[in-house]
């Protein structure tokens, strides 16, 4: 997805990119809020021996098939009346994904959930060459434009759940319903439901700058301030691979006193990964938009450094947030991110009227930093986590030093490897620990 930037920057207009974007965008909001967020009680409740896992399953797919339903219903009335001005073909788009998305949602939990690592990782590759080839296919060959870049989602999204559902034999999980399928839809209905706010308010807090955007700027600086977000995305990676097995960890090996330190370790390790490598990409952030940004989207490249910045808040925010999950805790974590998610909402009608673009992408930094305090604040109430507070706002304070800076691109390139030579000097035992690790791998591999 990364290596294709340079080439949708080189077909698609900033127009058409950020109508794209709006519409992907919209259906992660509209998700959370038709399945109820089914999808984050999936693998919770999996996990736990009080409850089947056919019931579990059984009854996310059901939840989807009639929030889809409802979802076509609302649209179609919405659509007719004028009130959804939105093209027919956009429209079909729109539930498809949602319906795709859903789907694929809970597949990929429960999979993790039952130890399905490898179909998923597998899985993942076969929508990025399904996805390659379509949008090969659509873009170049028959100049498809939005459309084309659309269907190539739809298409990805196909294979990777018929791929899925296939090979981890998900159709063997499914069941009629019985009473303890009515037990388990009664309980992940309790726990998930004061989630929808909070995933539901995550979700608007990721996207209201681009709404914002198109309403005060227009839809082409929405599509160059969502392009902007391609490199954020590498970070964004990083994250969600470590997210997806602390997710599991932080269930199975919760302790209130991390006796062993294991929680500790864990945080100070995701907060070393996280802040080099944000590090390192500020520093190469010029650099990297000059390799995947084409003609109008080149300028995106000053929206990057505080969008980097705000996926490492998120970062620590979610790992904290796995703790919450951990301990059943849903109305911390709901509060924490309507109270982000506020701040966010001000921030960006204010600081866009100011700034422009570069309002939005500092608006997102402050709200993923009042988000992430709310957290660590009240984390202490679940957990003893043993960590050295001054370290952690030392690395902060670097950060924040080198985003500011670039916003002049290489004009203090120096300072910005400065700033990467100090976390390193502040987290040398995590560095130290994490070459060692390296270390031990390859000598196994080679071995």
């Amino acid at each position: 997805m990364f290596l294709l930037v340079p080439y949708y920057t080189g077909i698609l207009s900033t127009e058409e990119y950020g109508v794209a974007d709006l519409l992907l965008t919209t259906v992660s909001i509209l998700v959370p809020i038709f399945t109820l967020d089914i999808q984050d009680a999936v693998m919770r409740f999996t996990m736990d021996f009080h409850y089947e896992k056919k019931s579990v399953l059984s009854a996310s797919l059901k939840i989807i098939f009639f929030g889809t339903i409802l979802l076509v219903i609302f649209s179609i009335a919405f659509w007719s009346t004028g009130i959804l001005s939105l093209k027919i073909d956009l429209l079909i788009f729109l539930i498809i994904l949602f319906m795709e998305t859903a789907f694929l949602n809970v597949c990929s939990f429960f999979c993790r959930a039952i130890d399905k690592v490898r179909t998923m990782t597998i899985s993942s590759i076969v929508n990025a060459l399904v996805f390659l080839g379509s949008n090969i296919l659509f873009l170049s060959v028959f100049k498809k434009g939005l459309n084309g870049y659309l269907l190539s989602y739809v298409i990805g999204y196909a294979a990777l759940i018929l791929y899925v559902f296939f090979s981890a034999k998900l159709y063997k999980y499914i069941c009629i319903v019985d009473d303890k399928f009515k037990k388990t839809i009664r309980g992940m209905l309790k726990f998930c439901f004061p989630l929808v706010f909070s995933v539901l308010a995550w979700s608007i807090n990721t996207a209201l700058d681009r709404y914002i955007l198109t309403w005060i700027v227009g839809v082409s600086a929405s599509g160059l301030f969502a392009i902007s977000y391609k490199i954020p995305n590498l970070l964004s990676t990083f994250q969600n691979v470590f997210s997806q097995a602390w997710s599991i960890s932080a269930i199975k090996e919760f302790d209130p006193d991390d006796k062993d330190g294991f929680m500790s370790e864990m945080y100070t390790m995701m907060l070393f990964a996280m802040s080099v490598t944000c590090s390192v990409i500020m520093a190469f952030n010029v650099t990297f938009s000059k390799i995947l940004y084409s003609n109008d989207f080149f300028n995106a490249w000053k929206y990057v450094p505080p969008l980097l910045f705000a996926v490492v808040l998120n970062a620590m925010s979610m790992f904290m947030g796995s703790i919450y999950t951990a301990v059943k805790d849903s109305k911390s974590l709901s509060i924490s991110t309507l109270l982000g998610v506020f701040i966010n909402i001000i921030l960006n009608v204010v600081l866009i009227f100011l700034y422009g673009t570069y309002g939005a992408a500092i608006a997102t930094v402050i709200g993923n930093f009042v988000t992430f305090f709310y957290r660590k604040v009240f984390l202490r109430k679940h957990i003893k986590l043993k960590i050295n507070a001054f370290r952690e706002f030392m690395v902060y304070f670097a950060l924040t030093i080198e985003m500011l800076l670039g916003i002049w691109g290489n004009d203090y390139i120096i300072i910005q490897f400065t700033a990467i030579i100090l976390i390193l000097i502040i987290l040398r035992k995590e560095m130290i620990k994490t070459f060692g690790f390296m270390k031990q791998k390859i000598y196994k591999v080679r071995k």
